[in-house]
Parts: structure tokens; C-alpha cells; sequence
């Protein structure tokens, strides 16, 4: 089942790689945690239990078969696992064979998801630099296996002076995009931004409410105690109550995802995008969707 569970996770249509490690992981913990339970005797919370009632049916109709041959051995579950071996060490080994490769260089990738980047430009520079040498010394130097006799050797696939380069200027982009400013505007200590002002009147349509993408700054000016209210689909909801304010108003923030509810800390910033505008009255609804991100100042 354990590896079952990976295959499907390798075939999924969004694979996160830079969790493949952690998974493998799981799957050999768990191959080597049956291999004890069989190795003790306690089958009973594995799927080979099953093979009593297998075995049943197969003495059934076989035992005409044995007497004919004279054999008065009689194969169980247990005997058949001990005859036959586990072979449970060889399927670790293919899998670590596997991955062993890309194992450390895997995890590496996470600096190109934007949920790893950091709150704030200072952040920004020390941002994941073993990340980039590892991913420097993988792909920009030249490497060479042996099997069985035969050597391969591989030329690097990038110049690794260019390749840090890159990385170094993309994590500056992704981030300056993340924050909704100007990736010409990195050197300067203000960065403009969307204000509360700015998405209300951007987003003021016809049915009174919409959603926005890029993010806006904020200061948790308050937060209420927890509303409790019912609706159709559930009979017992959370809201909470949270006062939002940045340099060109302040604003009404209606909470209805706990999760978020620890990061709105009263006198810190947060980056806020993908949350409901509401024009009549005016407040921001912030949901499941809605990404929070602390700030510095």
C-alpha cells in the first residue's frame, strides 16, 4: 500500500518535486517497519493476513492433489513467507536506487515556490543560498557514473557563474511580483503598492462585491472575539472581526477561515491578496482562498 501511495503521488497531475524526498522517506519507514511486524509474527494488521483465507482455498483444492503425490506437507502462510524469503530489502534497495540521486537536490526547487519566499527585502538576500549552491554545483559542473564497468561522463548544463546569476535575479523578481511592486523599483527603499483606497475603487462592480490578485498592505489595528452564525450548508460557523488600516483608509475586515486568524496580530503588517472586496459597506471578506503574509514595517 505504502508504495502504492507513492506511485499514485509521482503520477499526480500537480507533483510537488520538491517533496519527493519526504515521501520516499515515508514509503521506505514503512517498508521497514512491515518487514518487523513479519518478522515477528504479527500479521494481523497487514494485507498478507488475507492469506489465510487464500491458503484455505488452495488445500481445499488441492488436498486430492497431494495425496496423489503423497505429499503430507501442508503450506501455510507462515511457511510460504519463510520459504520464500521477504523480499521486502530488495524493493527498499530499487527505491533508494531510485531517488538516491536528485535526493538533495530536489528540495532545492522550493525557491521557486512563492509560498517559501520571505516577508520582507532584507529577508531577501540571505533567501535560501544553500538552495542555490547546491543547485549551482548540481547542474553547473560536469559529472561521471561507473556500472558494471562502463563510465558515462556528462558536461554541465549550465555555466554556473551565469546560472547563480539567474537564480539571484529571479528570486528578486518573484518577489517584487509576490508584493504587487515594480521589479525596476527593487533598489528603493518604497515600494508602491495597491492601496485600500485603490482596490475599492478598482473593484467597485455591479453586484457589490469581487475579488482582487495583487496584494495590499495593511496594519491589525483590532480583532473581535469569535461570532458564532448558521447557514445552509453548516449549522455552526466562526467569523471574527478585524481592523484593517494603511495610509489612505481604514477598513473592515470580515475573518472566516480560523487558520487565518494567528497571523492577524494587532500592531503587526500584513500583505493581503485574493480576498473579497465588498463595496456596500465597504469591507474585505477573507476567506479560505485568501493569502495573509506578515510584513516588516
Amino acid at each position: 500500500m505504502s508504495v502504492h501511495m507513492l506511485s499514485l503521488y509521482l503520477q499526480h497531475k500537480d507533483i510537488n518535486f520538491t517533496m519527493l524526498p519526504t515521501h520516499v522517506k515515508e514509503t521506505i519507514d514503512l517498508l521497514h517497519l512491515l518487514v518487523e511486524n513479519y518478522q515477528r509474527k504479527q500479521l494481523q494488521d497487514t494485507e498478507y493476513q488475507k492469506c489465510g483465507d487464500l491458503f484455505l482455498e488452495v488445500d481445499d483444492r488441492t488436498n486430492l492433489a497431494r495425496r496423489m503425490r503423497g505429499a503430507a506437507h501442508e503450506l501455510t502462510p507462515e511457511s510460504f513467507l519463510e520459504q520464500t524469503g521477504i523480499f521486502f530489502y530488495d524493493l527498499i534497495q530499487e527505491i533508494e536506487d531510485a531517488f538516491c540521486t536528485g535526493s538533495s537536490v530536489l528540495p532545492s526547487f522550493g525557491i521557486l515556490d512563492p509560498q517559501n519566499l520571505p516577508d520582507t527585502v532584507q529577508e531577501l538576500l540571505d533567501y535560501n543560498q544553500l538552495y542555490i549552491n547546491r543547485l549551482v554545483e548540481f547542474y553547473g559542473t560536469a559529472k561521471g557514473d561507473t556500472f558494471q564497468g562502463h563510465r558515462v561522463q556528462v558536461r554541465a548544463q549550465f555555466d554556473p557563474v551565469a546560472l547563480r546569476t539567474e537564480l539571484e535575479n529571479f528570486k528578486r523578481h518573484h518577489f517584487m511580483l509576490s508584493i504587487g511592486g515594480d521589479i525596476d523599483q527593487f533598489d528603493s527603499k518604497k515600494i508602491k503598492m495597491l492601496t485600500l483606497h485603490s482596490i475599492l475603487k478598482l473593484h467597485s462592480v455591479k453586484n457589490g462585491s469581487a475579488p482582487y490578485a495583487k496584494p495590499v498592505k495593511v496594519v491589525v489595528c483590532g480583532v473581535s472575539d469569535v461570532f458564532h452564525y448558521r447557514n445552509e450548508r453548516k449549522p455552526d460557523n466562526k467569523m471574527w472581526i478585524v481592523g484593517l488600516a494603511d495610509e489612505s483608509m481604514n477598513i473592515k475586515g470580515v475573518l472566516n477561515h480560523e487558520e487565518h486568524l494567528k497571523k492577524c496580530v494587532v500592531g503587526h503588517c500584513l500583505l493581503i491578496s485574493n480576498a473579497i472586496v465588498m463595496s456596500d459597506p465597504e469591507r474585505l471578506v477573507i476567506t479560505k482562498e485568501t493569502v495573509l503574509r506578515r510584513s516588516g514595517v
